[in-house]
C-alpha cells in the first residue's frame, strides 16, 4: 500500500476491548491502541472477535504474534448478517464497557514475570509464514461472498430506474453501462464526491433527497460526458471485444496473450502488478482459465449467476470478487452492471446500503 498505512489514517476507528483482569493484556500493545483510538475494559470477556468494516473474524487466536504465527488455532470468517448480528453483539458489549485511559495502560506490569507471556511459552514451532495474498477477499466457500448480490442488483436496477427518467447521453450504449461511467464519474471527478465511501458508512437520505440527489449529479455527469467520446467509445469497443473473444465458440481458442488482453481491460486490474499475479501463477493456466470464464459466463445462469461467480472465483488465483463481477458485467452489458469499489462507492454515496467491495 503506497503512502501512509491504514493505521496511521485519521478516518479509521480503532477500538480494542479488553479484559485487564485477564493478566494477559501486554502494555507496548494497549499503548499503541490507546495513542490511535478507544480502550475499554468488560470483565469476564474472552471472546476473540476482530472486526474490519463488514466483515468479522471468530477465531480462537489471541491477538498476540504466537496466536497469529506459531500455534494451531481455527477461525471463521462472517460476512452478510452474520457478520451485522455479531457487530452488534460488540456494540452492546462496547456500551457496556467502562474507559480504559492511557494512565490505566500506563499502570500495567511492562512484564509478568510469574506468567510466560503468550509469545514465551517454550517448545512452540518456529513462525508459520502466512499465506500468499489472493487478491480479492477469498475463502473455502466463496458462495458467501456473492450472498449479497441480490440485494446489490435490487439497489443497482432502482438507481438504473431513477437515471433513465432523465434524457440518455449515450442513448446507443447499454443502459447499465452509462449507469457505470456516471458512477465512474462520482468517483474520479466532480470533486470525487463518493470516493470516500468506499469504507464510509452509506448516507441517509430519505427517498426525497436520494431523488434529488441522483438527478443533480446526474444532470451534471450528462454535461461533463457530452464532451468524452473517448470514454464512451472505450466502453462500447471493451463490451464488444470481451463478447467477441469470450462467445461459447471462440473462448475454447483462447490464447495466453488474448487472456490477459481480456483481463486488461477489467478497471480491477489496472494496476500491472495486479494483472502480472493474475497472469503468472501456477494455477492460472490457459485451460483453467477458460473452464473457469465458461463456467461463470456459459454455464446455467439462473436470475442470479451466484453459484456460477463463487464456481469462478474458487478455481483461480487473484481473480475474486471485483474481477467476476466485473466480467460478468462487461460480457452480458443489458442483463448484469459491473460491480467494483467504484460502484459501490457511488451506491453508498447516493443512499444506497451496499456492501463493500
Amino acid at each position: 500500500m503506497l503512502g501512509r498505512k491504514w493505521w496511521d489514517k485519521n478516518n479509521v476507528d480503532i477500538r480494542l476491548l479488553i479484559d485487564p483482569d485477564e493478566k494477559q493484556v501486554n502494555r507496548n500493545t494497549a499503548l499503541r491502541f490507546a495513542e490511535r483510538g478507544k480502550i475499554r475494559k468488560l470483565r469476564g470477556l474472552h471472546a476473540k472477535m476482530y472486526i474490519v468494516d463488514d466483515r468479522v473474524l471468530l477465531t480462537s487466536a489471541n491477538l498476540t504474534f504466537a496466536g497469529f504465527a506459531r500455534r494451531h488455532e481455527a477461525g471463521v470468517v462472517l460476512s452478510g448478517k452474520a457478520a451485522t448480528s455479531a457487530i452488534s453483539l460488540f456494540n452492546l458489549w462496547w456500551s457496556s464497557a467502562t474507559d480504559f485511559p492511557t494512565a490505566s495502560v500506563l499502570r500495567l506490569p511492562r512484564r509478568r514475570p510469574q506468567v510466560a507471556g503468550e509469545d514465551d511459552v517454550p517448545d512452540l514451532p518456529e513462525p508459520i509464514e502466512l499465506p500468499s495474498d489472493p487478491g480479492d477477499f477469498g475463502g473455502e466457500n466463496f458462495s458467501a461472498e456473492f450472498g449479497d448480490y441480490g440485494e446489490f442488483l435490487r439497489c443497482y436496477k432502482d438507481l438504473v430506474r431513477a437515471y433513465s427518467s432523465l434524457t440518455r447521453v449515450w442513448p446507443e450504449m447499454p443502459l447499465y453501462l452509462e449507469t457505470d461511467a456516471f458512477l465512474d464519474y462520482l468517483f474520479h471527478h466532480e470533486g470525487q464526491p463518493s470516493h470516500d465511501f468506499t469504507r464510509m458508512p452509506t448516507r441517509e437520505l430519505t427517498s426525497k433527497q436520494q431523488a434529488a440527489e441522483i438527478r443533480r449529479y446526474a444532470l451534471k455527469f450528462q454535461a461533463w460526458a457530452k464532451t468524452r467520446n473517448e470514454d464512451r467509445r472505450w466502453r462500447l469497443s471493451n463490451t464488444k471485444t470481451i463478447h467477441r473473444l469470450l462467445s461459447p465458440r471462440r473462448i475454447k481458442q483462447l490464447r495466453r496473450p488474448e487472456i490477459r488482453g481480456v483481463a486488461s481491460r477489467l478497471n480491477c486490474m489496472n494496476d500491472r502488478r495486479v494483472l502480472d499475479r493474475f497472469m503468472n501463477h501456477p494455477n492460472n493456466s490457459t485451460a483453467n482459465v477458460k473452464m473457469a470464464w465458461s463456467t461463470l459466463l456459459h454455464g446455467h445462469l439462473k436470475a442470479l449467476p451466484t453459484d456460477e461467480m463463487a464456481a469462478c472465483a474458487s478455481r483461480l488465483y487473484g481473480f475474486k470478487r471485483s474481477s467476476v463481477q466485473e466480467l460478468l458485467g462487461w460480457y452480458f452489458p443489458k442483463r448484469f452492471p459491473l460491480r467494483n469499489q467504484n460502484v459501490n462507492a457511488g451506491l453508498r454515496f447516493l443512499g444506497y446500503d451496499v456492501q463493500p467491495t
